[in-house]
């Protein structure tokens, strides 16, 4: 008796096996056209991924891989927010749905929307070089820089990705007006990667970037050796007018003058280019020459204090006392509104969290259009402390229905802590 329930037994287990076998070659068949699908995403036959994925979905409209797939299509085609609406219904099953999600997000400027789904790939996996980059980018985005860095620096640790972690770390350093340790950090992605290649920006446009901080710290002959590396690259307006600014430096005006005058003819408009032409005209009491360099950016209303007071200064020479008066008008205006964005920056580098840095964050997100982003922002100010300030309540109302923006003026930056 005993040896007949064990062979039953036996007999059980070996039909339960061969069941579960047949059950995995099934399943395995069946998802045969997603791992082809799949695998047609990851060597970005987007087409015919999505002609295959059209036919699965006839036959299997509610499979949750087959519905993040058509989402990274979406993503990929640029129909943003209906890829967000499918992620949100469906998830997302593996790191690769992760990143398009958020890229999704990012492409749109969502940040805070974005920040989430890249903190959990990096929960996934600690040394995803995409995920490190792109949280410090959004972190940078809402203001928190040394988060943005933490993150850049973790970046730096990983093989192969050493050049482009601190071509990120110099950006932020640059941004907010730290040069020499943006200097350091462009000498270690070129320690990484001589030729700059490999970067978030072409190389030639690095090298512009290099050579303009090199030009703020006083390092004349590396910044001008830098201009020179990128127009041996590319010719570009930008670059011939930084290396004019360089050998005005060094003593150098004709070729300045030449360098600069190159730069106008790859980009008529360039503001840079045409202020100092005009002041190397001035300087040379050619008046009407320095006129019309400056007759554009008049025209066109690119005006800050620089440009206004150089206007003033070539009427009053010309005996032009009505514009002088026009332009010196307009240089203390200029003056007045660039001091207060000065003061209202020295508040973001001093407290950055504060509640009066994230209103003028969302002020800057809204008057950039991203007004997504503004109104996340303004949610949250208005169940903080200074939700009744002038400056909160016109901008919410801004948000919700509409209007002009409030005057910065608002913004009470000296009795900010």
């Amino acid at each position: 008796m005993f040896m007949v329930r064990r062979r039953i037994t036996l007999l059980i287990c070996a039909v339960v096996g061969i069941v579960l076998v047949i059950a995995q070659v099934i399943r395995y068949e069946q998802d045969r056209p997603l791992r082809e699908i799949e695998d047609q995403l990851r060597t970005h036959q987007t087409s015919a991924a999505f002609r295959r994925l059209s036919q699965f979905l006839k036959h299997h409209p509610h499979d949750s891989r087959a519905l993040a797939f058509k989402a990274r299509i979406l993503v990929e085609v640029g129909q943003y927010p209906e890829a967000i609406q499918l992620f949100e219904r469906n998830g997302a099953a593996s790191s690769a749905d992760l990143h398009a999600w958020a890229k999704a997000h990012l492409l749109r400027q969502e940040w805070s929307s974005a920040l989430p789904i890249l903190q959990r790939i990096l929960k996934l996996n600690p040394d995803d070089a995409d995920g490190l980059h792109e949280i410090a980018a959004v972190h940078a985005f809402l203001g928190d820089y040394q988060q943005a860095l933490a993150y850049a620096e973790r970046m730096t640790r990983l093989q192969g990705q050493e050049a482009r972690a601190y071509f990120q770390i110099g950006t932020l350093h640059e941004s907010v007006g730290n040069k020499k340790s943006a200097a350091d950090a462009w000498n270690k992605v070129l320690s990484f990667s001589p030729d700059a290649n490999g970067l978030q920006v072409p190389a030639a446009e690095f090298f512009v970037m290099c050579g303009s901080t090199y030009l703020d710290l006083g390092r004349i002959e590396e910044a001008t050796s830098a201009f020179r590396k990128s127009l041996s690259l590319q010719d570009t307006a930008e670059a011939r007018l930084q290396l004019g600014n360089a050998l005005l430096q060094s003593g150098q005006l004709p070729l300045a003058i030449e360098s600069w005058k190159a730069a106008i003819a790859l980009s008529p408009g360039l503001k840079g280019a045409r202020e100092v032409l005009a002041e190397a005209a001035f300087q040379s009491r050619h008046y009407d020459e320095a006129r019309e360099w400056m007759a554009p950016l008049v025209a066109a209303n690119e005006v800050n204090s620089k440009t206004a007071h150089l206007m003033r200064r070539i009427c009053l020479a010309a005996g032009d006392t009505e514009g002088s008066q026009h332009w010196q008008d307009r240089t203390t205006e200029l003056n007045r509104h660039e001091h207060l964005i000065f003061e209202i920056n020295q508040m973001l580098q001093k407290s950055p969290n504060s509640e009066w840095s994230q209103a003028y964050r969302a002020y800057r997100f809204a008057e950039s259009g991203n007004w997504n982003e503004a109104r996340q922002m303004i949610d949250a100010l208005e169940k903080g402390t200074i939700a009744q300030e002038p400056f909160v309540r016109q901008l919410s109302s801004a948000a919700r229905q509409g209007g002009g923006l409030p005057s910065l003026s608002l913004i009470p930056v000296h009795d900010v802590q």
